[in-house]
């Protein structure tokens, strides 16, 4: 995940969530969080440093997909890597300067569950190219594709 934060807030990402997704069984102690943590904010700084970004990012706690429907109204558009989604984001009416909520599951793809509930929150799904990415990859892709629809990059 290093290489996501990394380049992702090089890109100006204001903040990340990762969420416990179906399909990873991964558990992760309160050690393991806090480590994760401290390593991911020393990437974040020498990220700013080296782009002159002036944005430190937040890191959330870990969550469950399901919390995001409490904080749906914080986001203007929620966007998520499917390979199935759409394939340009032109027609959709996004606008510069929007509260957007980028998602990429794990490389195995959300479950159905989760798209399910992703469409419940009228998340827009976004086809990420025809080749299946690690979940660092997508991550930034998602972003760039973004980012360069927006004209800010």
């Amino acid at each position: 995940m290093d290489p996501a934060i990394d380049f992702c807030t090089q890109l100006g990402v204001e903040s990340f969530w990762f969420i416990k997704a179906d399909r990873v069984d991964e558990k992760w102690s309160e050690k393991r969080i806090k480590s994760f943590t401290r390593r991911a904010v020393r990437k974040m700084i020498a990220s700013i440093k080296q782009s002159q970004a002036s944005i430190l990012p937040h890191i959330y706690p870990i969550t469950e997909l399901d919390e995001l429907l409490r904080m749906q109204d914080n986001f203007d558009y929620i966007l998520y890597g499917d390979p199935y989604g759409l394939p340009s984001l032109a027609g959709l009416g996004l606008q510069t300067g929007a509260r957007y909520l980028l998602l990429v599951g794990p490389t195995a793809d959300f479950s159905s569950r989760e798209k399910h509930f992703l469409a419940q929150l009228k998340a827009i799904p976004l086809s990420l190219g025809k080749r299946r990415l690690r979940t660092e990859t997508a991550a930034v892709i998602i972003t760039a594709k973004l980012l360069t629809f927006l004209k800010e990059i």
